[in-house]
């Protein structure tokens, strides 16, 4: 008998497909009384009737199934450093072609220079207007939404469009912040280096639950493609983040020049490399990289490497926030920090890539593509 899960399937697809068992009928020809026998599990499809419903609903393709891989990380290093990957080159010599394919998204890529021109000018028409929500808005998303669109034209998953990248992004960002707020309501803000622990395990945690949602949803089975979905999420996070402290400044002191260095000096971190953008798309990948089925099951947050990379990401962001107010010297070395393991991560992503043969769509010539 077909398991249960393919039987929610079928349902799922129907619904989604705003079918009748009517219009399946007239379709495949299956009578109405067996489609709800397949639907509820009180009988098998076999033969033609199995390849009809599969083909109509495409099933075969949400299905899980078991993804090629060589090989998966066994540490946490596994993940930061090429050892595992027998042809690669250095890490400076790797670093000048990322920064090459980088600047080389605004030349080549139309969504980078048609979203940022986009940006910019709402900005600077937000500004002359005094439209404050608009302001906020732009000059929370800017820095975020920068990097975001250069991955995207970097590593544009094929299951991820415009529209599911909207989606991830707004959505994404609003659900993992609610999720935030629910577990808050639980553990209190405590002060000090605790309080800064906390937070770092409370907000990765609560933004991971929704990238497992979006992977489930998405199936993507490339270490970049599941990068980029946890970054459009923690971009989401981070402007809505960005946005509220800038509110919250604004209604303590009313002064906009207050307003405005909060958010100018959060997009400045946020370009080189401190926020939920980069956290959240290195956890994502993360999560994709030890798994090995097209659709994740929770058993992956009990990984060896999952946990390290969420513990060292949790240290990374915990100790930003404290050392930020505490000790501002000490945060530009997490600033480096951070990037460093962005970077180290990318890097890694992409040679999985190509040792495993999945690739991602890219946007930008290939000639500025080469690892």
């Amino acid at each position: 008998m077909i398991d249960k899960e393919w039987s929610k399937m079928l349902k799922r697809a129907r619904i989604k497909a705003r079918m009748t068992y009517a219009d399946v009928y007239r379709v495949t020809g299956i009578d109405v009384v067996l489609l709800k026998h397949y639907e509820q599990n009180t009988a098998s499809p076999m033969g033609s009737h199995l390849q009809k419903l599969e083909r109509l609903f495409n099933l075969k393709e949400q299905a899980d199934y078991p993804v090629g891989k060589q090989q998966t990380p066994q540490s946490l290093s596994d993940c930061l450093r090429p050892r595992q990957f027998e042809q690669s080159c250095s890490f400076k010599g790797w670093l000048l072609q990322f920064t090459r394919r980088f600047t080389g998204a605004f030349q080549h890529s139309h969504i980078v220079r048609t979203s940022m021109i986009l940006l910019l000018s709402g900005a600077g028409l937000a500004y002359l207007t005094d439209q404050f929500v608009s302001e906020v808005f732009f000059m929370s998303a800017l820095a975020p939404l920068l990097w975001l669109l250069v991955i995207y034209a970097m590593t544009k998953e094929d299951s991820l469009g415009a529209a599911g990248l909207i989606y991830l992004f707004v959505l994404g960002g609003l659900a993992s912040i609610a999720l935030v707020y629910l577990f808050r309501s639980v553990t209190g803000y405590p002060a000090g280096l605790g309080g800064d622990l906390l937070t770092g395990v409370i907000e990765e945690a609560a933004k991971i639950i929704i990238v497992f949602y979006a992977l489930k949803r998405f199936k993507v089975v490339t270490v970049k493609g599941g990068l980029l979905i946890g970054f459009v999420i923690g971009a989401g996070f981070d402007v809505f983040e960005t946005a509220d402290y800038g509110v919250m400044v604004f209604l303590d002191t009313f002064d906009y020049g207050d307003m405005y260095g909060i958010l100018i000096l959060r997009g400045l971190y946020a370009l080189v490399g401190i926020g939920h953008h980069f956290w959240t798309g290195i956890l994502a990948g993360t999560l994709v990289y030890v798994n090995t089925t097209r659709t994740p099951q929770t058993r992956l947050f009990k990984h060896p490497v999952f946990i390290q990379m969420f513990l060292l990401i949790s240290l990374i962001h915990a100790m930003w926030n404290f050392t930020a107010v505490s000790i501002p010297l000490l945060s530009y070395g997490i600033i480096v920090i951070s990037i460093g393991v962005f970077l180290a991560f990318y890097r890694i992503a992409e040679l999985e890539e190509q040792h495993n043969g999945h690739y991602c769509v890219l946007e930008i010539p290939n000639d500025l593509t080469e690892v």
